[in-house]
């Protein structure tokens, strides 16, 4: 993670196998984000998920032991920032959330690609319905899955105060209200993630809980934050 960009990759296909391709993903993510000299656009981005997809199908493919191993990304990049304002590409592939803490409302900034989430969009279950639907473990899109990947792209705007909100989706332990209420009382990025963290787990979360908070501060030098 760094001041302009934040990824967040859960694993899927079997523990040992799930933990190594969120490892490569990431990896992969970051080594592209980091040689950009200048600003990242759409195209760095598009060429960071391509590396990270070939990258977990090279190794399930030399390696029997993971053949079924998969990740989720969600991404996201600042690609203009000034006192007023950030702008950001969010783009995500897999069931790992992300939200806008706005000052008007808390929304969902990511399509969730699971099945739990395709019977919700198909208005087969509600959304509370989803959040323990046993569809909500088998993930419709994922990096790794296949020689392409396809992503869902948002673009968000912070404003100073202003928070997005990343995680694995052993947050989901909590509802939105909840998530809005712990991210909202928080002091800063830093202390927001480490709430929720805390917060899921002590709610009896049974999946692995990583997040991700960026914040839009108030004064140019320090425009954004997050951790």
């Amino acid at each position: 993670m760094s001041p302009r960009w934040a990824v967040i990759s859960d694993g899927a296909g079997g523990y040992a196998g799930g933990a190594l391709a969120a490892e490569i993903t990431v990896r992969e993510v970051v080594a592209c984000l980091e040689a950009r000299d200048g600003a990242i656009d759409a195209a760095a981005v598009s060429q960071a998920v391509t590396r990270a997809n070939a990258a977990v199908c090279a190794r399930r493919a030399s390696d029997a032991s993971v053949a079924a191993m998969a990740a989720t990304l969600t991404l996201a990049v600042a690609t203009a920032v000034n006192a007023e304002e950030s702008r950001w590409l969010v783009i995500n592939v897999g069931d790992s959330p992300a939200w806008l803490a706005a000052s008007y409302a808390f929304s969902r900034v990511t399509e969730e690609h699971n099945m739990a989430a395709e019977l919700m969009r198909a208005g087969v279950i509600s959304r509370d319905a989803a959040r323990v639907h046993p569809g909500r473990h088998l993930v419709t899109r994922a990096i790794g899955a296949a020689d392409a990947v396809v992503v869902d792209p948002a673009r968000v705007a912070l404003h100073p105060g202003e928070q997005l909100v990343m995680a694995s989706d052993g947050l989901e332990v909590l509802d939105e209200p909840q998530i809005h209420d712990v991210v909202r009382g928080a002091p800063s990025a830093h202390e927001a993630a480490r709430r929720l963290v805390d917060a899921a787990l002590a709610d009896d979360a049974t999946d692995n809980v990583t997040v991700a908070v960026l914040r839009h501060l108030q004064t140019f030098d320090d425009a954004l934050a997050g951790w």
